[in-house]
């Protein structure tokens, strides 16, 4: 919840920002989130939560952390698995589109819902771009073959292209 609250504090001070473009975040302790998925009165056109047959996602985009910016997704369980299985969560490299960040934990029958984040701060997001996060379910560690996958598009109003943590303040007007 105290997150949620952070997500929506910050949504209603960079709807009310008076000027269009992007400010440098001075660095902090405290992590904040950008979400880039559609919630009610959103901007219309950012990616809708996705699901999957184990999988909704509540909200996803960028968590600022210190100096830097990394992804986060927050979904619900729909289906919970007869036994443990393991998940592989890939975050798109915006400075190597070939190689993901790559986290793994396990997926237990008693989970209801999960907060995935990148493994360490992502550089090179750009912001009004669109990345993806994708969550696979194997049966167990040594599964090649996912059994379900959640592709989960986010738009980025956070900037880490120039070696600073910049965010966005409004959609520029036409």
């Amino acid at each position: 919840m105290r997150h949620f609250l952070t997500l929506l504090c910050v949504l209603c001070i960079t709807a009310c920002a008076s000027r269009p473009g992007t400010r440098p975040i001075t660095p902090t302790n405290q992590a904040f989130f950008v979400k880039g998925t559609y919630l009610p009165g959103s901007n219309l056109t950012e990616p809708r939560p996705r699901g999957s047959q184990f999988f909704q996602t509540d909200h996803a985009g960028f968590v600022i952390m210190g100096k830097g910016a990394g992804y986060y997704l927050h979904a619900h369980v729909l289906k919970r698995p007869p036994a443990t299985y393991y998940i592989r969560v890939e975050y798109e490299n915006p400075e190597d589109k070939a190689h993901p960040l790559v986290n793994d934990m396990d997926f237990k029958p008693e989970m209801d819902g999960v907060r995935f984040s990148s493994p360490d701060v992502v550089w090179g997001i750009r912001n009004y771009q669109s990345y993806t996060i994708r969550v696979k379910v194997f049966v167990n560690r040594e599964s090649t073959q996912p059994i379900d996958t959640l592709v989960q598009t986010v738009r980025a109003y956070v900037d880490t292209s120039t070696g600073a943590v910049r965010i966005f303040d409004r959609i520029p007007e036409r």
